[in-house]
């Protein structure tokens, strides 16, 4: 509304005009202050934006193909890392780009399943599968950001195609 008025002021009175355009900046400055502050309290924690992210991308990938998609969890999610969510989303996001290509698959299921020493990210689809799996460009970096934090990956096509992704606990129990 002031910016409105100082408007209508500019060509009459351009000295109220800019007055109130640096009045509402003011005002302005501080809204967007105080919208950052309570941003910044509302952020979710890192587990909940990694378990989100990985849905959205399964809703988006069955929006955009004829392929439904489920996702299942298992065990304490909590537990799961930033790093580990970044591996399991990049991994997904591959393994969906395979499917959608490779597969004709009329579904795939993403299960999670945090055990006690690995969290596990199982993506199958029940498409044609593989007898013999030939590792592109993308398996080999599901394989490569796996490796590099720590885990492993167990390719299978004999039922449609997985790809199990095998990430080491953060906290997992020492020794035994």
């Amino acid at each position: 509304v002031q910016l409105e008025a100082a408007q209508a002021l500019l060509s009459n009175d351009s000295d109220r005009a800019r007055e109130m355009v640096e009045r509402s900046v003011e005002v302005l400055r501080e809204g967007m202050d105080s919208i950052r502050l309570t941003l910044r309290g509302m952020k979710p924690v890192p587990e909940e934006l990694g378990i989100q992210r990985v849905r959205a991308l399964l809703n988006r990938f069955s929006a955009t193909s004829s392929i439904a998609s489920r996702l299942t969890e298992q065990g304490e999610t909590g537990v799961v890392t930033a790093v580990q969510w970044a591996v399991i989303l990049d991994n997904t996001r591959e393994a969906l780009t395979n499917v959608a290509k490779h597969s004709a698959a009329s579904s795939v299921r993403l299960s999670i399943e945090v055990l006690a020493r690995l969290v596990k990210a199982e993506i199958r689809d029940d498409g044609r599968g593989a007898l013999s799996i030939t590792k592109g460009i993308g398996i080999r970096g599901i394989e490569e950001r796996t490796r590099e934090a720590g885990g492993t990956v167990i390719l299978d096509g004999t039922q449609g195609f997985s790809i199990i992704t095998l990430l080491p606990r953060a906290e997992a129990p020492h020794g035994n």
